[in-house]
Formats: structure tokens, C-alpha cells, sequence
């Protein structure tokens, strides 16, 4: 009825739905789908979603989505935004791209540093009052936007004289605009016109408000899932100001806060603090591998393998598999936990073996194919409880394949070759590594030899799509690379 797993507190586990729109992709299984996009919905229309100025609060205090903990966390805006991302490209529907692109808009504006880290938090409170920087009164909104207007801002958002929290209101969607404008006798255009202005006068105003504290610490491990979605933005919603600050963000966290080749934990105060674990080096590998296919820069793969390659050092159970939470470099304890559920945000486990299974894909290296084998097998016991390594069934998903390579050959610059990527990136297809053999790169040869083999048809841009490297014909034209990806089923 209400979208979401449980019924109250209710947070948002995206993983769950991220891993439903995979099932769905495999299998074919509307319900799945259904169960993904219901609790998008709703969690887009709630309170959980602050309705002025973007992003999503932490979690919700009720089972409809109404009242949140007002609390912003960076890793709910990397994780939404993502799963928004991942439907719009599941279902095609355009507003799962406008909910990411009001996270993407929000962490921008207010949770960015100057020189490209993201900050990691925002309190619930200001002025002493939990939430009292996002409420509202009917009064209020009339005397800001005019009553006539207020009777149509506040049919949309559900305010009412006694409020929904502590006598004043917590903004949420309860009709649609065109109930709004047959139930007035008004055009739909004009109702959302209507909203639309309002909602920019309500920002402007809250704008002067006492803002919550905000936390500027820049967590290495936040920001490779911020970098992640950021990146995946660019490429899905062609937005280069997404992807450039995914680049910044990367740039930031290269140079502050890795010492000595070791990743530090965060960065505050000008200085890079303590030893960075698993979760630092899985999730910012991970913002690599999605930065090179988002740029196709062959250095943000090159310090994507090298740092899986430090995880590997460092954090590996060498004889039972999997990997420990801290380094062998780490202060001595009694016993090294080796994370094993996916909570709030995945754990570092499930996205090394992402990573690992990524990069074999992309390398053809079986030594990282099987070392990801190794950590699904020591997880299998939790993996086979529904609801705790979500993140790693995906990994599951990724292993058993179908698998798919599509390399694209042809100058980043040309037409016909921005074409044939930007035809691919608007596709679903989350067990396809996308890569591309531009002559004039420097490197990419190298650190993919398989590459070069695949190489252009009568100087135009070619496609290669692959499956566990078995390759169908070369293709230059648009049209019949189209057909083909449309073929492409997530099942065996």
C-alpha cells in the first residue's frame, strides 16, 4: 500500500530496490517492478523528500512517509539518487530523472565544498526545533504567495490548519495536479505554473531562515557513492555538470586524502584523519570504474585497479576469503569483523566483490574473477537470508552472467560515436561493462590488451557488443546497434 519494506521507522533501503529492478531485469517479473516503483513513488511524494529544496531526509518516523527524521545524510542523496536513476532507465518514465536531478541539484548547492568534496551531513534541528527549518503554516503560504494561490499550493502539498507536526506542516504531495485542476475548472499547465512559482517564493524565503548545523567533514567512502552517482547522472541524463562534479570530487579525495599511497578515512580542517577501511577503498574503487565509463579518461581506471589492488593487500582474508573491515596496517585487536550486511549503506564486502567482478570483466583477469568467487562463497550463509547482503546478490546476479562487453571504437570526439554511447548509456543493462578504443588515447591499451582488436569499419564509429567476449558482427550503424542492444535479456 505504502511502498517500502516494514512498517515503522521506515528508511528508504534502496538496495532492496535497486535489486528488485535487477530481478525484474533478469526475470521479466512485474511485480518486482512494481514493488520498486510503488516505493519510489511514495517516498517521492512524502515528507521524507524535502519538497523545496531537494535531497531526502534520513528516514521516516511512520509507514506513509509523511514525517522524517529531518536529518540529510550524503550516502541517502548517493543511494537515492541512484535508484531513481536506475528506474528511470528500467521503466523509461521521466520522473524518476526529475527526483535524481533534485538530489543532484541539492548536494550541488549545499553539500559541496569549493574545491569538490561532499560534505557528509545536515542536522535535523535549527533554532532548537527539530525540523523547524523545513515547516510551514496555511498562514504563512498565504502571505507569501496570496490566498488564491495558497488554495491550490496547499491542495497539492496537504497543508490544513492544525498541521501535520507540531501544529505547522511538513509539505508532501497528496493530489496531482490535474485532480487539482478538475476539481477547479482550471488547465493543468496553469495549476502547475501555480506550484511551480510558489515553490520558488517558499525557497526564497526559507532561505533567510537559521539553516540546520552542517557537518563538513569529507568521509572518503561517502564520497565514492556520491562520485558513483554523480557519474552515473552525467552519462544517463547527458548533464556534464554531474560528471564534472564527480571528476572534482575524485580529484579531491586523490589528492587530500590519500598519504603514502593509504587512503585516509576523512578529511576536516585541512587535514586527512585516520586510516582509511574497507568501505573507503571499496566504494571509492567503485566511483573509478563508474568515473572511466562515464569520461572514458583511462587514468580513472588505472587508480581503480590500483587501488582494488591496495584493498587486496590489505584487507584480504587470505584463507577464508571475503575482507576484514581494517587493514593489516590497523591498530592489533582481539578479532578483525568482517562486515556482512548491507544496512544504510552497502558494506564493503558486497561492493569489493562488484568491483572485483567489474574489473575481471573489463581486464579478462581470472585471478579477480576468482578471488570475487572466493568472497561470494564466504558470505554464503547470510546471502541465502532474504533482505541482508542485497548489494552482494547483485554481485550473484553480475557472476552467473549473462555478461556483456560492448566496446565502442571510434574518436570520443566524433559525432557518430558519441551517438552509438550515448544510445548505449540510455539503456538498462546493469551486467554490461561499456568501454571505448579511441586510437589517439593514450594507455587504454595497455590496461585493457583486449581491446585492441576492436577497431573502426571504413573510419566510422564501430560497436562490438559481447557476451563472455563472444562478440556479434561489428556494426557501424545506429539503427541496427539499436535492434541489437533491445535483444539483450538479463536472463540466460
Amino acid at each position: 500500500a505504502n511502498g517500502g519494506f516494514g512498517s515503522a521507522p521506515k528508511f528508504p533501503q534502496t538496495d532492496n530496490i535497486i535489486m528488485l529492478l535487477r530481478y525484474y531485469n533478469r526475470s521479466g517479473n512485474t511485480d518486482a517492478l512494481q514493488m520498486a516503483t510503488t516505493s519510489l513513488d511514495k517516498m517521492a511524494n512524502g515528507g521524507i523528500h524535502d519538497q523545496l529544496g531537494g535531497g531526502f531526509h534520513r528516514y521516516s518516523t511512520d509507514a506513509i512517509w509523511l514525517t522524517p527524521h529531518f536529518e540529510k545524510m550524503l550516502y541517502d542523496q548517493a543511494l537515492m539518487s541512484k535508484a531513481y536513476l536506475l528506474a528511470y532507465l528500467a521503466t523509461g518514465n521521466e520522473k524518476y530523472a526529475k527526483t535524481a536531478i533534485d538530489i543532484f541539484d541539492y548536494v550541488l548547492r549545499d553539500m559541496t565544498d569549493p574545491a569538490g568534496g561532499f560534505y557528509s551531513a545536515e542536522d535535523a534541528d535549527s533554532a532548537g526545533k527539530e525540523g523547524a527549518f523545513y515547516l510551514w503554516s496555511k498562514k504563512q503560504v498565504e502571505n507569501i504567495i496570496g490566498k488564491n494561490d495558497a488554495k491550490i499550493f496547499n491542495s497539492y502539498f496537504g497543508l490544513t490548519d492544525q498541521g501535520n507536526f507540531a501544529g505547522s506542516n511538513i509539505l508532501y504531495i497528496t493530489k496531482s495536479p490535474d485532480v487539482i485542476a478538475s476539481e477547479l475548472n482550471m488547465s493543468i499547465d496553469n495549476v502547475q505554473r501555480i506550484i511551480s512559482n510558489a515553490k520558488s517564493k517558499l525557497f526564497e524565503v526559507r532561505l533567510k531562515r537559521t539553516r540546520p548545523f552542517r557537518d563538513e567533514k569529507v568521509i572518503t567512502a561517502w564520497n565514492g557513492l556520491m562520485i558513483s552517482s554523480f557519474a552515473l547522472g552525467g552519462t544517463i541524463l547527458d548533464r556534464a555538470e554531474y560528471t564534472a562534479a564527480a571528476k572534482r570530487s575524485a580529484d579531491f579525495i586523490l589528492n587530500n586524502l590519500k598519504k603514502n599511497l593509504r587512503l585516509k578515512r576523512y578529511y576536516i580542517t585541512d587535514q586527512a584523519v585516520d586510516l582509511g577501511v574497507l568501505d573507503d577503498y571499496a566504494f571509492l574503487t567503485m566511483a573509478l570504474i563508474d568515473l572511466y565509463q562515464a569520461t572514458f579518461e583511462p587514468r580513472w581506471l588505472s587508480e581503480a585497479m590500483l587501488l582494488n589492488s591496495q584493498m587486496m593487500e590489505l584487507f584480504l582474508d587470505k584463507e577464508f576469503g571475503g575482507f576484514y573491515l581494517t587493514g593489516i596496517d590497523a591498530q592489533k585487536l582481539i578479532t578483525r569483523s568482517k562486515p556482512d550486511y548491507d544496512g544504510a549503506i552497502p558494506c564493503g564486502n558486497s561492493i569489493a566483490a562488484v568491483n572485483l567482478l567489474r574489473l575481471a570483466q573489463i581486464t579478462m583477469d581470472g585471478k579477480m574473477k576468482e578471488q570475487a568467487q572466493k568472497t561470494l562463497e564466504a558470505f554464503s550463509a547470510p546471502l541465502g537470508r532474504p533482505g541482508v547482503l542485497t548489494v552482494m546478490i547483485n554481485a550473484v546476479d553480475f557472476y552467473l552472467g549473462p555478461k556483456q562487453e560492448i566496446i565502442i571504437a571510434g574518436n570520443a570526439q566524433n559525432k557518430d560515436t558519441k551517438e552509438m554511447i550515448g544510445l548505449v548509456r540510455k539503456k538498462f543493462l546493469p551486467n554490461a561493462v561499456i568501454l571505448l578504443h579511441d586510437k589517439d588515447q593514450d594507455g587504454i591499451e595497455k590496461i585493457i590488451p583486449f581491446i585492441k582488436n576492436q577497431n573502426t569499419i571504413n573510419n566510422k564509429a564501430t560497436a562490438f557488443v559481447c557476451e563472455n567476449y563472444i562478440c556479434n558482427r561489428p556494426i557501424n550503424d545506429i539503427n541496427e546497434l539499436k535492434e541489437l542492444l533491445d535483444k539483450i535479456k538479463g536472463q540466460n
